[in-house]
């Protein structure tokens, strides 16, 4: 059986949740990890931003402490590049991953600039891990109890002032899977 490797690219935007859920998934499917931070260099030439320095190390450090918890194999790696395509490109082949990961949380594309994540899937250096996350909907469980609360005070008023007559319906969303967690 081919060992699972999937290089994890990372260029902007730490996501704890992207991370752990990547992760998450590895670790059920004996997969290693392989986070890679890439440090772009600015188009002007001038140099890298201490911003993408500091993201960089953040992102391989979050990485680190959660595998560890989690005891998922990884090998971090940290790259400066012109040209962040094809470093992915190179290091897939270089560190022999089998799998690119993208993660995607509604429309937005996390850990990659939305145009590096888009030329991604134009031209993929191996086979692609898509990890979409759940959305958040707004209010979640507390609104719904809130709308809930509001009904039923609003039914035993009704009630009381207006005897004989039919009492408003409750018409409320059911929550899908995935939307309700303890």
């Amino acid at each position: 059986m081919e060992e699972r490797r999937w290089l994890l690219p990372f260029t902007y935007g730490v996501s704890t949740q992207a991370i752990l859920s990547v992760l998450r998934l590895a670790h059920s499917l004996d997969a290693t990890v392989v986070p890679l931070s890439l440090i772009p260099l600015q188009q002007t030439g001038t140099g890298i931003r201490a911003g993408r320095i500091e993201q960089a190390k953040d992102f391989l450090e979050s990485v680190r402490w959660r595998a560890e918890e989690l005891h998922v194999p990884i090998q971090c790696h940290e790259v400066v590049t012109n040209d962040v395509q094809q470093s992915i490109r190179a290091i897939t082949q270089k560190w022999c991953c089998t799998s690119v990961v993208v993660v995607l949380k509604e429309q937005e594309s996390l850990l990659l600039e939305f145009q590096e994540m888009r030329e991604l899937l134009e031209r993929p250096p191996t086979s692609l891990v898509f990890l979409r996350l759940p959305t958040t909907q707004k209010g979640g469980i507390p609104a719904l109890l809130k709308r809930a609360t509001s009904w039923l005070r609003k039914s035993q008023d009704n009630a009381a002032n207006e005897e004989g007559e039919e009492s408003e319906a409750l018409s409320l969303p059911l929550p899908t899977r995935g939307q309700v967690s303890v």
